[in-house]
Formats: structure tokens, sequence, C-alpha cells
């Protein structure tokens, strides 16, 4: 057992580290509790997985995974790799009807004061930023800049499978563009 730690501490830490991993992460989503029966008799139970809506979110929130697990790449990959920094998700949850609520899936915070909101999209082909998504970009950095009081540089990264598609917004508010081939 680590030296001050109980022994449900250690097991928390050790249950949490598993769930880091990708294929831990899949085979408790998709395999674990399906029975052996179903899998033996469809040949294409991963083809069906896949196809589904279910699995898309899913494979959404495992890119997300990937980014917070590469946390130190990433930063080298925007060139803050020596900038001390903190890193986790943030939302908003309105308090009335007039406001609007956001979801960042991946913020760091650094200690020059800059914020950067990551934004991870997984799709089979570049990503397209249209006038909506532009807008909303906008307004979760909008949002997060007054429910923190940050008073400093905010910029938006997309990170992507695929790249960003050019067009008349995807220049809007982004900082940088990148692969998550370029960091893992």
């Amino acid at each position: 057992m680590e030296f001050g730690k109980s022994s449900d501490e250690v097991m928390f830490k050790k249950w949490s580290d598993a769930f880091k991993d990708p294929f831990v992460f899949f085979f408790t989503k998709w395999v674990e509790k399906t029975s052996m029966v179903e899998l033996m008799q469809n040949r294409n139970y991963f083809l069906g997985i896949y196809q589904s809506q279910k699995y898309k979110i899913w494979r959404g929130y495992a890119f997300e995974n990937l980014a917070h697990n590469h946390i130190l790449e990433l930063k080298d990959a925007l060139g803050i790799g020596a900038v001390f920094t903190t890193s986790h998700y943030w939302r908003y949850v309105p308090k009335n009807t007039e406001e609007q609520g956001v979801q960042i899936d991946l913020l760091i915070i650094r200690a020059d004061g800059v914020a950067n909101i990551i934004e991870c999209k997984f799709t089979n082909k570049p990503f397209v930023i249209t006038k909506k998504y532009a807008y909303e970009l906008e307004n979760k950095a909008t949002v997060f800049n007054e429910q923190t009081n940050h008073k400093f540089m905010t910029t938006v990264v997309m990170l992507t499978l695929n790249g960003v598609k050019e067009n008349e917004y995807s220049g809007y508010l982004l900082g940088d563009d990148m692969l998550i081939g370029d960091i893992v």
C-alpha cells in the first residue's frame, strides 16, 4: 500500500487509471456486458456497433479522453510545454432562460494568463466550421470569460482527426488547428 493513503484511495487510483487506457475504456463500454453467445452468433457485431449513433457519440467522448491523456504532448504541440498549466473539462449550466450554457472539451489555463479552449472533433473527414458553429465557438469563449472573470487572452484550438476544412469560418476565432496524429 502507498504510504499515507487508505486502501480505498489506492483502489480508486488504480480504477481511475484503468479508465484512461483506451482499450479498457472500449472494453467496459462495448464488450464486458455482452454475452459470448451474442458475440459468437453475430459475425458483424462490431460493424453494427460502429455504425450506430450511440457509438458515434461514445467515440467523441473517447477522443476527448485521448486528448486529456496526452496533455503533455498537446502542450508541446501548442509550444507551451514549459508553461505551468492546469487542464480540465469546463461547463456552465445556465441559471435562467436568458443565459446560455456551454461545455468545453478541454480547457488549459496557463500561468501566463492565457486560456486555451480545446475543441475535440472526431470525424472521418476534415471538420467543417459552419456559421452556426463559429457562433458557438465565440459563445463558449464569451461565456467562459464572463463566468470566470477571465481578463486575459482566450484562444480556441481545434483538435481533430482529419483537420479543419478551409472556408470563410475556418479562421474565425481559431488560435490553432491540430491533428491528433501529430500529438500521439
